[in-house]
């Protein structure tokens, strides 16, 4: 869907505010039970290879199903110019990747949307924008 660039940014937007909200939420709860955190350490080992197949799947889907190839060639005016929009897109995708990863501390959970405690206004606000992002995302 043609839904201009203003909406593209807004939903852009939005998803960094919910990542913000994340992090923020996993540095005050990690800084508050930093002792429970040590003791937990402990008995985990190590993460079992499946789960770790299973995160880099989530990953490859994640980036996959964006459409983002389709989509950066379909919107540019100068189809040549595809090569290095979408060199630098994923440069800047997997950098705020890595990023969050980095700042979300030994142990995020799961899905990093629970680290925003439940039944805060924080929590709705961030389930607004996250709908408001997939609205756009796959409109």
């Amino acid at each position: 869907a043609l839904l201009g660039k203003y909406v593209s940014i807004a939903s852009l937007l939005a998803m960094l505010i919910v990542l913000a909200q994340c992090i923020y939420s996993l540095q005050s709860t990690e800084s508050s039970s930093s002792k429970d955190q040590e003791e937990s350490n402990t008995a985990k080992d190590a993460t079992p290879v499946l789960r770790q197949f299973s995160a880099l799947a989530s990953i490859c889907f994640a980036v996959g199903s964006q459409k983002l190839f389709l989509n950066v060639r379909y919107e540019l005016q100068d189809k040549g110019d595809a090569a290095p929009v979408l060199a630098r897109s994923l440069s800047i995708f997997g950098l705020t990747y890595i990023a969050v990863v980095l700042l979300s501390g030994s142990d995020p959970p799961s899905f990093l949307f629970d680290a925003i405690p439940e039944n805060t206004l924080n929590r709705q606000v961030a389930g607004l924008l996250l709908w408001g992002h997939v609205a756009v995302s796959y409109a």
